[in-house]
């Protein structure tokens, strides 16, 4: 996540709208508002109380920061030859 001028986190971009579709998804699951879980809870639960619809969302969004990160990880190790170096 990157923080904008407020220094409140955002998340990138290319994922932004996963996000937002996968916090839309889940405030209107059965999650949400009969159980009143966190987000967090509803997003991670394995037996995914939300619909199908939220747990393919919500894995095209856990694909798209793990591309992410591998992308800054490769920045960070070609951009550093210290790190190439061959010891």
């Amino acid at each position: 996540m990157m923080a904008d001028g407020d220094g409140k986190p955002q998340v990138h971009k290319s994922c932004r709208a996963l996000a937002l579709s996968l916090v839309k998804c889940l405030d209107e699951s059965a999650c949400m508002q009969g159980e009143k879980r966190s987000y967090k809870d509803c997003a991670l639960d394995e037996n995914m109380a939300a619909s199908p619809a939220c747990r393919d969302i919500r894995d095209t969004y856990m694909k798209c920061k793990h591309e992410q990160v591998g992308l800054v990880v490769r920045e960070r190790i070609f951009n550093n030859p210290e790190l190439l170096r061959v010891v």
